[in-house]
């Protein structure tokens, strides 16, 4: 097994990130976190006014 597979076997999957299952502004359903940068989280949404899965990109609050 590489390293790489070693470290993401350790990785505590059963943390749920805070706005999966959110509704923002009152129109995009979070389905889940896709991506974490330096400046934002990048989920899997839904535009529930479309009906159309989205990335929706959220910044860090400490920005």
């Amino acid at each position: 097994m590489s390293v790489v597979a070693r470290r993401l076997a350790c990785v505590d999957t059963t943390l749920q990130d805070p706005l999966v299952g959110q509704v923002l502004d009152g129109r995009y359903r979070v389905e889940a976190r896709i991506a974490v940068g330096g400046m934002a989280t990048v989920y899997r949404a839904v535009d529930t006014r479309l009906d159309r899965v989205l990335a929706l990109k959220v910044m860090h609050p400490t920005l």
